[in-house]
């Protein structure tokens, strides 16, 4: 996050109990939801085409249209 109050603030609210509703109420709060969900997005097929290409999967990247062979 290029903001860092936002920044600090954000990971203030990812610590203890109810951490995930504090987390979900702040981008909201500050209007970066679209852009917190397409970063977890983007983490989220980072991690999957890592774990794809450890084990030798071949997959379709759908976001791009393109097919990587492994």
């Amino acid at each position: 996050m290029s903001n860092e109050k936002i920044s600090d603030t954000l990971l203030s609210k990812i610590r203890g109990s109810g951490a995930f509703r504090r987390f979900r109420d702040t981008i909201y709060q500050y209007g970066i939801e679209e852009e917190w969900f397409k970063y977890r997005d983007q983490a989220y097929k980072e991690i999957a085409i890592s774990w794809l290409e450890s084990h030798g999967f071949d997959y379709i990247d759908d976001m791009n249209r393109r097919e990587k062979s492994v």
